[in-house]
């Protein structure tokens, strides 16, 4: 946290999915906001939508909504000790999934998140990573339309709303980035 505070970083991986978020055309630039994390307000997550870009290891912001998630973050001092826990595994899944930056692959994992803001009158969509890698492969699915569609479909609602909805992601690392990006497991929420 001390470390959070002293400092004004951010990294190209934040500042690429910035950029390509603020370029949709769905985006308003008079309505985006780009802020540090401790530059947040509460009330920017209670009455607004917003996207939050990083685990809460580098967002502390996300912890208020990992109760609401089935993918929880887990951070140990070194990165090969870190890991996702699956809550609920389905079929076929782990119950943690582990990053293993020793093996030549160096595997890390993402987690795209869409659920409701504190007050559920707005949306918010968390981009997250174990690794950088892991949140560039976050941020490479949410714009990939194939990847993408068939999720936003089961998740779409009549009136063409959203349900809440995860999608946990495997990738390698490579210098710190993502050459491409699996989808492992996937949530959709009734509400």
């Amino acid at each position: 946290m001390a470390d959070l505070e002293a400092q004004r970083y951010t990294s190209v991986t934040d500042l690429n999915a910035a950029l390509r978020l603020s370029s949709l055309p769905d985006g308003r630039s008079d309505h985006t906001i780009v802020r540090y994390a401790r530059e947040l307000h509460m009330q920017d997550l209670k009455d607004s939508n917003a996207i939050l870009v990083g685990s809460s290891y580098s967002n502390p912001w996300v912890e208020l909504f990992e109760k609401n998630l089935n993918f929880r973050f887990n951070y140990k001092a070194t990165p090969n000790a870190s890991f996702i826990r699956n809550i609920d595994p389905h079929a076929e899944e782990l119950p943690t999934y582990q990053n293993d930056a020793t093996a030549p692959s160096h595997q890390t994992y993402g987690v795209i998140a869409l659920t409701h803001n504190l007050n559920s009158a707005g949306s918010l969509l968390i981009v997250e990573g174990l690794t950088m890698a892991g949140t560039q492969a976050a941020v490479d699915t949410v714009f990939d339309a194939h990847a993408m569609q068939p999720i936003l479909d089961k998740a779409r609602n009549a009136d063409g709303s959203l349900r809440p909805f995860e999608i946990l992601i495997e990738t390698r690392s490579f210098g710190s980035n993502s050459p491409q990006a699996s989808i492992v497991a996937t949530r959709i929420y009734s509400k």
